[in-house]
């Protein structure tokens, strides 16, 4: 690998191979060559995610990665790279290396809403958030809205639905705001008139499947079953494949694989994603048959 670039590709073969050793050694080597080529952190971060069982270790092996571990943007960018690996606690922890005071503190705070919701803690988490919208209200008004929706919805609080939705409404984005009020409306039990998005729904799809993404990582699975309901009213075609690919993040393989299938067969569609998948299905059947 004599260059950057030719170093990530060959890291993302490995990790299609799930061959996390070899895919981190270019992901390394990635780095190496281009420290600025900041996006190769995150299939490095999986991958040791993936060959440690130790999750403390993941942290201090990803922060080896920056040449300043204490610099403030940097603490960030691990914390939001580990919440993206589903490691909250130890984002949580790499959080508190921060100085009391620096002037990325809207960006923290957010950071710690988004951990504290995934864990369930709904308190801490609502403090970050209004900290967050105080420090820089412009910024933090989309996530925001987003995680007060999602304790809302978990909660059955209709007060903390009409926030989140009032906090929409200062987006200007109406297929969000479209989006939220159908979820809150199906998991408070309110009347839902029937209607028509523009696109076939297709912003409304996007913003739905960013909520469901969220109560994935929540573990709240009855909620979820319940709020798909509001895929009933989206009309596209890719539907069903985005739903494959949710799932497949989130490690629910098995509803992936169902999903990628309804959509080659309910909808022809398919994408290179989806064949990912199937190929992988296919190849660890075949491996399982063959031992």
């Amino acid at each position: 690998c004599g260059t950057h670039r030719a170093a990530f590709m060959l890291g993302d073969i490995y990790a299609r191979l799930e061959d996390w050793g070899r895919a981190l050694e270019c992901y390394s080597k990635t780095l190496q060559f281009n420290p600025a080529m900041t996006g190769a952190l995150f299939p490095a971060c999986h991958a040791l995610n993936k060959l440690h069982d130790d999750k403390e270790r993941v942290r201090e092996e990803l922060f080896k990665f920056f040449a300043d571990p204490k610099y403030p943007p940097n603490i960030l960018a691990a914390a939001e790279i580990l919440i993206t690996e589903e490691l909250y606690t130890e984002a949580l922890k790499a959080l508190e290396m921060l100085p009391p005071v620096h002037e990325h503190k809207a960006k923290e705070m957010l950071l710690i809403a988004r951990a504290e919701v995934y864990l369930g803690e709904r308190e801490r988490a609502e403090g970050a958030i209004y900290e967050a919208l105080q420090l820089d209200e412009k910024d933090a008004l989309a996530l925001s809205a987003h995680l007060l929706l999602a304790l809302a919805l978990r909660d059955g609080d209709e007060k903390a639905a009409e926030k989140a939705l009032e906090l929409t409404g200062a987006l200007n984005a109406p297929d969000k705001e479209n989006a939220y009020r159908l979820l809150a409306d199906i998991a408070l039990e309110r009347d839902i008139q029937p209607q028509e998005f523009e696109k076939g729904g297709q912003g409304e799809m996007e913003a739905l499947l960013e909520v469901y993404d969220t109560l994935l990582r929540m573990r709240r699975f009855e909620l979820f079953e319940q709020l798909l309901r509001a895929m009933n009213f989206i009309d596209r075609p890719e539907l069903l494949l985005r739903l494959g690919h949710l799932f497949y993040a989130r490690g629910f393989t098995d509803l992936a694989v169902s999903y990628v299938l309804r959509s080659i067969k309910e909808l022809d569609v398919i994408d290179e994603q989806g064949a990912l998948i199937l190929s992988r299905h296919v190849t660890g059947t075949l491996v399982g048959a063959a031992v």
